[in-house]
């Protein structure tokens, strides 16, 4: 445990903890919400015209009074279904395409950015664009940015010695899970008050952490540093 607290490990345990924290913080936000507004976006959409998808959510949530000991049923649009496993189906693509990134020694760094980049980019424009349909279009490969954590665990599984290898993925995805909730819940109070602020706050957080990848050591000397300590491989 105290190496991984120590360098060149801690560079490499605190580079990854973050971007995974940004990657779920983002990703998962937007997945759990994701049946909720594709539905309103579905329902309440054509009556109106002209309104970006912050707008429509923010409207339906402002004019909702709830009740909170009342049972609320709860219908969801049919067409919402095919439209999560399209989100399924984009996912598995995504996975696809890093396995064939790794086998051709893509840079991990790289691309994290252009999936995370990508997928925030989506997300931002559906949320300004002033037609449901094309958010909704915008909307659904935004969300599919979860793959990224794969690329995470991947520099993890390089750098980190076997003896230290479970501890450090179990921490990494301890502290995705974290961030997962922190932006589950803070998406939810900017679909009541303000989604076109948290929008941008999660996706631009999320991209930037993008940058500090780049700051990655050599992986190389990183194992021979270790290897010189009597670390296994």
């Amino acid at each position: 445990m105290k190496y991984m607290i120590k360098p060149p490990l801690l560079r490499c345990l605190i580079l990854s903890h973050i971007c995974n924290f940004m990657v779920f913080m983002q990703s998962n936000a937007f997945y759990v919400w994701m049946p909720h507004i594709v539905d309103e976006l579905l329902r309440h959409g054509p009556k109106k015209p002209g309104q970006s998808m912050c707008r429509i959510m923010n409207d339906i949530h402002n004019n909702i009074d709830l009740v909170l000991d009342e049972c609320i049923p709860v219908q969801m649009e049919m067409r919402m279904y095919p439209i999560a496993t399209v989100v399924g189906i984009i996912t598995a693509n995504i996975y696809a395409a890093i396995a064939f990134g790794m086998k051709r020694g893509w840079a991990k760094a790289k691309m994290y950015c252009v999936i995370m980049g990508l997928c925030a980019l989506f997300i931002v424009m559906s949320a300004f664009i002033p037609h449901y349909i094309v958010g909704i279009v915008l909307f659904v490969p935004g969300v599919c940015g979860i793959a990224a954590n794969t690329v995470l665990a991947a520099a993890v599984v390089d750098v980190f010695p076997t003896s230290m290898r479970a501890l450090a993925m179990c921490t990494l995805f301890m502290i995705g899970r974290l961030g997962a909730a922190v932006g589950s819940h803070t998406l939810a109070e900017g679909l009541e008050k303000n989604c076109i602020a948290i929008v941008l706050l999660i996706t631009i957080l999320t991209t930037v952490s993008g940058i500090l990848l780049f700051l990655w050591p050599d992986s190389a000397k990183v194992r021979a540093t270790m290897v010189a300590q009597n670390f296994n491989y």
